[in-house]
């Protein structure tokens, strides 16, 4: 994100599903919530330890995850780039415009 903005840096939220509280296991509802993704383009910074940064700020996002980044958006008055949201599916091969794509 941050190459395709010709910046150093990029912030964008991704989604959580939150249902990592055991009170909620009854549960049926939504609960989706947005996460920041900070990153940093270091070109000195390997891809092991970018990664690795990457991995424990999400975790910290996570183990916060009671302030929803929207809120925190709406409070601070900043803005994320985009958001990104990827729902993987279930299953053995996915139809892509006539082809199978065999999932791993």
């Amino acid at each position: 994100m941050a190459r395709y903005s010709n910046a150093e840096e990029s912030l964008f939220a991704t989604i959580y599903n939150g249902r990592n509280d055991s009170r909620l296991e009854n549960t049926v509802c939504m609960l989706v919530k947005t996460l920041p993704v900070y990153c940093s383009c270091d070109p000195k910074l390997t891809i092991q330890a970018y990664m690795t940064e990457l991995s424990e700020q999400m975790l910290s996002s996570m183990a916060n995850d009671i302030f929803p980044f929207s809120d925190i958006c709406a409070k601070y008055g900043i803005n994320s780039d985009l958001v990104f949201a990827y729902q993987a599916e279930l299953g053995d091969d996915y139809p892509n415009r006539g082809y199978r794509c065999q999932g791993s």
